[in-house]
């Protein structure tokens, strides 16, 4: 609908982005009803899909469960399973209806689920691989604790994981995702995994260590920048000072090396140096500072308003980018970035 109305409107020689749009203040009566159906009874009814669909999560997983049979297991510690299949049908109220079987990161072990969608499935499947892998390794955090020299300790300490431990296990995740995403995903059968898991043993310590090193830097210019926030006290720098805690928080929060990947560790590196950049131009012209920051407020609104589900890396990363080509263009861009080119990506997902 959205499309049809920006293209008639645009025709007309009004143009419309996506981030004009307030849905947010549509009346109730002019949007949708959902209801969600188990036979003849009604479940839930309302407004917000999203939410009618958390509500409806356990009844939905019980049924699931219910109809699993000897397929979900518990308490795995290793891969014998056999194969795992990608789909499992089965039949109620004379329907025909798919789950989808996936790994489970338990914690200390891994389960066997049936998951309602495609896209839980990939995401519980990588999260338990990775688990499986992380067994198939003991004594990968020590062995990796033991090589590091006091200097890195001392950066490594202060981290938002809460203690060293922690984070060299969110390293040794990162960096076993990297296997998993070298040896072209999560497995299916007991013969893929032995092969993932013959990788693990020769390479994710090494991986692990190179995981370290971008982190111990990261955390290095993310000091620095604390350090510099600390001393910009001045009442018109205090929306840029907020700004730059908000995007600090959400770059190098708790288990933020896994949630960036090893991939983008060096980008991620660059992005904080940009953040100092910014810091120490800010008070020689904080008017221009905060005609950015509002670009940048307004791409980021519309990229959020793509809903609750998860919302493309890709789109999260050009933003900073985005960020490194007004606040510290000598850092340059690994590709031309601009506002459009932002909304163009954000309106092919709208």
């Amino acid at each position: 609908l959205l499309d049809a109305v920006e293209r008639e409107l645009g025709q007309a020689g009004v143009p419309v982005r996506r981030a004009d749009w307030r849905l947010d203040q549509v009346p109730d009566h002019l949007t949708i009803t959902f209801r969600v159906f188990d036979g003849a009874v009604t479940l839930a009814r309302g407004k917000d899909l999203a939410a009618l669909t958390r509500q409806v999560q356990p009844q939905l997983r019980a049924t699931l469960s219910a109809a699993g049979g000897d397929l979900q297991r518990r308490g795995l510690r290793g891969w014998d399973i056999g194969t795992l299949p990608r789909i499992h049908q089965y039949e109620r109220a004379g329907q025909l209806l798919t789950a989808y079987p996936a790994l489970v990161d338990e914690g200390g072990t891994v389960a066997v689920a049936l998951l309602p969608t495609e896209a839980e499935q990939r995401r519980a499947m990588w999260a338990g691989t990775r688990r499986l892998i992380r067994l198939a390794v003991p004594g990968l955090i020590k062995s990796v604790q033991r090589g590091l020299n006091q200097q890195a300790r001392l950066v490594l300490a202060r981290n938002p994981d809460g203690g060293v431990e922690a984070l060299l296990a969110d390293c040794a995740d990162c960096a076993a995702d990297a296997l998993i995403a070298a040896y072209g995903g999560p497995p299916q059968d007991e013969d893929g995994f032995a092969q993932l898991r013959d990788r693990a043993h020769t390479e994710l310590a090494d991986a692990a260590r190179t995981v370290v090193a971008h982190v111990q830097r990261i955390l290095t210019v993310a000091h620095t920048v604390e350090s510099r926030l600390a001393e910009l006290t001045a009442p018109v720098l205090a929306a840029a000072v907020a700004d730059v805690r908000k995007q600090l928080a959400s770059l190098v929060g708790p288990g933020f090396v896994t949630a960036t990947g090893a991939q983008q560790l060096p980008d991620l590196a660059r992005y904080l140096q940009a953040i100092a950049r910014r810091l120490d131009k800010l008070p020689r012209d904080p008017d221009r500072d905060r005609d950015w920051m509002h670009r940048i407020d307004a791409v980021t609104q519309a990229y959020q308003q793509l809903g609750d589900g998860p919302r493309p890396e890709r789109i999260r990363w050009m933003i900073e980018e985005l960020r490194v080509s007004y606040f510290a263009q000598e850092l340059r861009t690994p590709y031309p970035i601009s506002d459009q080119r932002i909304y163009q990506e954000i309106n092919k997902l709208a």
